[in-house]
């Protein structure tokens, strides 16, 4: 319940605060993390590996720890809490956040920018279900023999949107359609295990082509 403490902790460890920058938020998660490293041993990671090139501001690593920060102060409990919900909107809640309203003019440390949305969007919160919770619950219900946690994480895929990228839009491009995440995920492993890797005797899909 300490939001600050928790900042400090989240981006000292990612290796975010060994610079030096004249502006007071930053002084004082520095000076947190100063107290909260010494108190409990903490080591910090090299801040090099995280990708900066090529991305665009909204998915700048200082911006997504400040937010994986806020929802680890909604959510302590964060895995506990997802295999409880059962309904798509109780998981959906877990991600509805608040940021520290620092980062709704700053990307990152020490540079300003214009006003912006630094709370994470519906899509976001999406990727996150479908790239995260699903395989993470999928695996602990397999890992578990608890096949109800497996089913729980498919019938997600069914309630979620298909997801929209370039491999989906070529699929499209071929009249065939993804519905739910569900389809998308399936079409996205077909391209990159089989069309990619040239596996089509490997696939029904391919064979029945090449037939």
């Amino acid at each position: 319940n300490q939001p600050l403490q928790i900042e400090a902790m989240t981006f000292g460890i990612a290796g975010f605060l060994e610079e030096d920058f004249d502006d007071v938020y930053f002084q004082q998660l520095k000076q947190e993390w100063q107290f909260l490293k010494s108190k409990y041993s903490l080591h910090t990671l090299d801040k090099s590996s995280f990708k900066f090139m090529r991305m665009r501001p909204g998915n700048f690593p200082g911006l997504r720890l400040a937010q994986f920060a806020a929802i680890a102060g909604k959510c302590p409990e964060l895995f506990k809490q997802i295999c409880i919900s059962y309904t798509l909107e109780n998981l959906k809640d877990i991600f509805q956040i608040q940021v520290s309203e620092y980062w709704n003019e700053h990307y990152q440390f020490g540079k300003t920018s214009s006003q912006h949305r630094s709370n994470l969007s519906q899509q976001a919160i999406n990727q996150i279900l479908i790239n995260a919770v699903v395989p993470t619950l999928f695996i602990y219900g397999k890992t578990m023999g608890d096949a109800m946690c497996c089913e729980k994480a498919l019938n997600l895929l069914q309630l979620l949107p298909a997801e929209d990228n370039v491999i989906i839009r070529n699929w499209q491009t071929l009249n065939i359609k993804a519905n739910t995440a569900f389809d998308s995920q399936a079409l996205i492993e077909l391209k990159k295990n089989h069309c990619d890797l040239r596996k089509c005797l490997n696939c029904k899909i391919g064979t029945k082509v090449i037939n």
